[in-house]
């Protein structure tokens, strides 16, 4: 039976279910068919729109896993300042303990006891002075550490002038 190639318009003998003249036009019209049927079925459109989905799918999926990652190492850290505060809390607990009046004057001033903090100061700069062999100089608000009523003073002159001055002279 003698056929028409539908891509180059050559007759040929057709077989079965042969339709080209050749395996190049063979190649030629199956593209052509998918064209067609791509264009008919609206094909790429929908390709590119399922991969644009997919992409933005794949770019949320990798900023969760940021944001798990973020909070996950967040967490981590906080932990570990927890831990170093509740360390540090024991040591400084402990020489607080042993009589370190630094370590007293930070306990009283995160407890908000400020009478209790000058009165540590006051004891501090008392023994250093007498480990110097020394009478000390140093003044607070105009106040000398020796004055009886020392941490009062204190305490009065800030809420009256809301600063600190030490001075030594």
């Amino acid at each position: 039976m003698i056929m028409i190639c539908p891509v180059c318009g050559k007759e040929f003998e057709g077989k079965g279910r042969k339709r080209f003249c050749s395996p190049v036009c063979q190649m030629k019209g199956s593209r052509q068919t998918r064209k067609e049927w791509e264009q008919k079925t609206g094909y790429l459109e929908k390709l590119r729109e399922s991969r644009r989905i997919q992409r933005a799918e794949e770019s949320e999926a990798k900023r969760n896993e940021a944001e798990k990652a973020r909070k996950k190492h967040h967490r981590a850290e906080k932990q570990r300042d927890r831990r170093a505060e509740t360390r540090e809390q024991k040591a400084r607990q402990k020489r607080a303990e042993k009589g370190d009046y630094y370590a007293l004057m930070d306990i009283a001033q995160e407890d908000g006891d400020m009478l209790s903090y000058w009165k540590y100061y006051k004891l501090e700069e008392l023994a250093f002075c007498k480990s110097m062999g020394k009478d000390s100089t140093r003044k607070v608000n105009g106040i000398p550490v020796q004055d009886e009523d020392f941490e009062i003073k204190v305490i009065e002159t800030i809420k009256r002038f809301g600063e600190i001055q030490a001075t030594v002279k």
